[in-house]
């Protein structure tokens, strides 16, 4: 995130990719390092009599939905001078509409992608000083 929402902002987040997936990942972030990796299974996808037996136990039953079990998202931002209103509005800006949601998985695969193509056209980037010097 740039602009008013960043603030002095680190982020972190937990997902599993790609959705459905047994294995779970985090990305976090601090100013210009980015880290993700592989952090295990959701415990999900494993036999109930491998569980931790101890206190551990508690916190996948705590947050356990019926529908998914532990498989979910987690953002966490740490940081100073962070607008809360802002990152508030620009995350709720990511959420599907009622309408886009109906769609379903097939119709969200029809949607523009937010993150675009992923292709640079260098000569613009270059020209916006959004290159670092001497590509």
């Amino acid at each position: 995130m740039t602009g008013p929402t960043a603030g002095s902002c680190g982020r972190r987040a937990t997902s599993g990719t790609p959705p459905g997936s047994p294995r779970s990942g985090s990305i976090s972030q601090a100013g210009h390092l980015i880290r993700h990796g592989y952090i295990g299974h959701w415990w999900r996808f494993l036999p109930q009599e491998i569980w931790p037996q101890d206190y551990r136990r508690d916190a996948i039953t705590d947050n356990w939905d019926d529908a998914v079990g532990d498989c979910r998202q987690e953002l966490v931002f740490i940081g100073q001078g962070i607008d809360r209103d802002r990152l508030f509005a620009d995350l709720d800006a990511c959420l599907l509409t009622d309408a886009e949601i109906g769609l379903g998985p097939d119709g969200w695969d029809a949607l523009p992608d937010p993150l675009g193509t992923g292709q640079i056209d260098v000569a613009s980037a270059a020209a916006g000083g959004r290159l670092p010097a001497g590509l």
